[in-house]
This record gives structure tokens, C-alpha cells and sequence, in this order.
């Protein structure tokens, strides 16, 4: 039988934090998507307790991938609004 061992994060660290206004905080998870040229996609963020957001990780550089193997681990960014849960928000971006 394998060895299961759970090792939590010792260490979360966020380089950026941005408070949005909810239409900006939508238009902008959309305008990420139609960047990476994933227009199929239906766009979604995580929500909790009045707060949607997303959270913006750094490419699997050797640092990266080492710090997380030392149990740190590195966001970029977190992006947010405050709003009340809505299991679907439509969001018009660029007329559409």
C-alpha cells in the first residue's frame, strides 16, 4: 500500500491585490480569456462570503516549482469585487 502525506503551504505570498468595481472586475476575467484567445470558454471566478475573485499565478518557472516544493507558494496577483453571490452574471465586453 502507498504512503499518503499531506503537506499543507507553509508559506502564501501575494504580490499584488486589486479591488475592483464589479463590472471592471467582470469585464476583466472576459478580456483575460478573449487574450489567451479562449473565446469558447464561459468565464468564471471563485467566490466567498461577499468576495469574487480570481487569483493570477506566475509561468512553472525552476524557482517557482522549487519554492512550491518548500511549501511556498506564489501569487501574482488577486483580483476582487465585493459583491453578493450570483451563480451567473452576465457581462457585456466591447458591445458584446
Amino acid at each position: 500500500m502507498a504512503k499518503i502525506t499531506y503537506l499543507p503551504w507553509r508559506e502564501i505570498i501575494v504580490h499584488e491585490i486589486a479591488e475592483l468595481d464589479v463590472q471592471r472586475f467582470f469585464e476583466s476575467i472576459v478580456a483575460q480569456l478573449q487574450a489567451q484567445g479562449q473565446t469558447g470558454l464561459v468565464p468564471s471566478c471563485n467566490w466567498i462570503d461577499g468576495i469574487a475573485f480570481v487569483l493570477g499565478f506566475f509561468p512553472d518557472t525552476q524557482e517557482v516549482v522549487k519554492d512550491r516544493l518548500e511549501g511556498k507558494i506564489h501569487y501574482a496577483v488577486v483580483n476582487f469585487a465585493r459583491m453578493s453571490y450570483q451563480q451567473e452574471k452576465r457581462t457585456i465586453v466591447g458591445g458584446r
